[in-house]
C-alpha cells in the first residue's frame, strides 16, 4: 500500500523544490511590478515571482518550516555559483546533498532563527545532509517527473541565476505564518493590499475538509468563509487563482479522485456568484500532461 502524504500542519515536512508549474504560470500573469501574497511552499513562489519582475511578495504558509527553506534558499542564491546551488538542492527531486559545507558557506547570509533552526537539524542528521534530506523533516518525491529549469526559469541556466541573484540583493523576504482561511485578518497584514493572490493548491485540502466535515456544500462554503473573505485583501481589479494538476494524475497516492475545486462545474458554480470573473489558463508541464490555473478577478 502506499505511503499517505502527511497533512499540512504548522510543523509538517519541507519541500526541496515546487511541484507546480511556477514559471508557466507567472509569465502567463505577467505580474511585472505588482503586489503579490503567496503561499510559500518550498520558497519557489516566492523566487519565481521576483524573477517576473514583481515588486514585491509576501509569503505566507501554515508550515513554519516554509519559512526557513525559503530563507535558506535566498541566502544559497547570494552566495552559492549555481553549480553549487544545484549540488546543493539538487539537480531533480531526489539528488539533493544539502552538503554540510556549502551549508556553512551560506550561514553567513542567514538570519539567528534559520541559522539555530537547521544547526539543530544538521546535529540529529551527524551533520551529513544526505542523511537530512531523506528524513522526515523532507517530502519525499521520488514519483515527480517534472524538470526543475522548467518550472524555476531562474534555475534555467548561470545568466537566470545570476538574474535572480541581482534582484534579491536589495529584498527582505517577508514571511506570515498564517492558514488561508484567516490570513485576511492577520495583524500584520492588516492594512495591505495586493494585487494577486497565489493560492497554490491548497483549496483543494479545504474542499476535502468540508466534505469530511460533511458541509452539504463544500464548494460554496469554500466561497463563503475563504474566497469572500480574500477578496477584501484584493486591490482593484487585483485576482486569486489557484492550482489544479492534469486529470491525468488521478487516481494518486494523495488523491483517490479529481478535487471537486478542479472540476468546471465548480469554476462555473463560482463564476454565478457574480463576485469574480472566472477565466481559466492552461499549461504542459511534463509531455502531454496540462495543468490549469483558475483565476478569480475582482469584479
Amino acid at each position: 500500500m502506499a505511503k499517505r502524504e502527511i497533512e499540512m500542519s504548522e510543523e509538517a515536512p519541507m519541500y526541496i523544490y515546487a511541484t507546480e508549474g511556477v514559471s508557466s504560470y507567472y509569465s502567463i500573469l505577467k505580474i511585472n511590478n505588482k503586489k503579490i501574497l503567496t503561499i510559500c511552499g518550498s520558497g519557489d513562489q516566492v523566487l519565481n515571482a521576483y524573477f517576473f519582475g514583481a515588486k514585491e511578495v509576501v509569503g505566507f504558509d501554515l508550515n513554519k518550516r516554509s519559512e526557513f527553506i525559503t530563507r535558506i534558499k535566498i541566502a544559497a542564491i547570494k552566495e552559492l555559483n549555481y553549480k553549487e546551488f544545484l549540488k546543493f538542492f539538487g539537480k531533480n527531486y531526489t539528488s539533493a546533498s544539502l552538503d554540510y559545507g556549502l551549508y556553512r558557506k551560506i550561514q553567513k547570509n542567514l538570519d539567528k532563527k534559520t541559522i539555530a533552526f537547521f544547526n539543530s537539524l544538521y546535529k540529529k542528521c551527524n551533520f551529513k545532509g544526505k542523511k537530512l534530506v531523506k528524513s522526515e523533516y523532507f517530502r519525499q518525491r521520488e514519483d515527480v517527473r517534472l524538470d526543475i529549469k522548467k518550472i524555476n526559469l531562474y534555475l534555467k541556466n548561470e545568466r537566470t541565476y545570476l538574474k535572480l541573484r541581482h534582484i534579491l540583493k536589495n529584498i527582505k523576504f517577508k514571511f506570515v505564518q498564517g492558514n488561508v482561511k484567516d490570513i485576511y485578518t492577520n495583524k500584520r497584514l492588516i492594512n495591505e493590499k495586493f494585487n494577486i493572490l497565489n493560492l497554490s493548491n491548497v483549496p483543494n485540502y479545504f474542499t476535502v475538509k468540508f466534505e469530511r466535515e460533511n458541509a452539504r456544500d463544500p464548494i460554496m462554503t469554500f466561497f463563503r468563509e475563504i474566497l469572500l473573505n480574500l477578496r477584501k485583501k484584493l486591490s482593484p481589479k487585483g485576482i486569486i487563482f489557484y492550482y489544479a494538476y492534469s486529470a491525468q494524475i488521478y487516481p494518486n497516492r494523495v488523491a483517490k479522485k479529481m478535487p471537486l475545486l478542479s472540476k468546471n462545474l465548480s469554476t462555473k458554480r463560482i463564476a454565478k456568484q457574480k463576485e469574480f470573473k472566472v477565466t481559466i489558463k492552461r499549461f504542459e508541464t511534463y509531455k502531454g500532461f496540462f495543468d490549469k490555473i483558475i483565476i478569480l478577478k475582482r469584479h
